[in-house]
């Protein structure tokens, strides 16, 4: 989630604040409450005019994750996961951690099997080849007019 404060000109503190209605700070017995009562009322004021925007994630293509042995140790993890989080005792924190484990071994021999088939079907294709090499390997591709 984000404000996106460039989407208003900052002189709408200048007019806004007089707009509001601030007959309580005259009633305040401290400048403490006084001080309290204007910050209330500016946070109010830029939940208005700049509410809260939130950001759409799009979840990662992760094809080899939809292996059942993949899954299986995910639901394991996550059910551990629950367990540590509503006894918190050191057992089932121990098991969690062996669960985090064990589901980054599987995760990774899968996507290592996932990343040699997909490579190996490509050995043909150099183009598609070294395109795939370059995407795994985190370089971004130039292309030339």
């Amino acid at each position: 989630t984000y404000r996106d404060f460039s989407a208003v000109s900052p002189d709408i503190f200048l007019i806004a604040p007089h707009q509001q209605d601030l007959s309580q700070l005259e009633t305040a017995e401290c400048p403490e409450k006084a001080l309290g009562i204007y910050n209330e009322v500016l946070n109010g004021l830029v939940e208005t005019v700049f509410p809260m925007k939130r950001v759409k994630k799009f979840k990662k293509n992760r094809p080899w994750r939809s292996n059942d042995e993949v899954r299986e140790a995910l639901r394991l993890r996550r059910q551990a996961e629950r367990a540590w989080e509503k006894n918190r005792t050191s057992l089932t924190k121990k098991q969690y951690n062996d669960m985090k484990r064990q589901f980054g071994r599987v995760e990774k021999e899968a996507r290592m099997k996932f990343l040699k088939e997909d490579l190996h079907e490509s050995k043909d294709d150099a183009k598609g080849l070294q395109r795939k090499l370059n995407r795994l390997l985190g370089k971004n591709e130039t292309l030339l007019p």
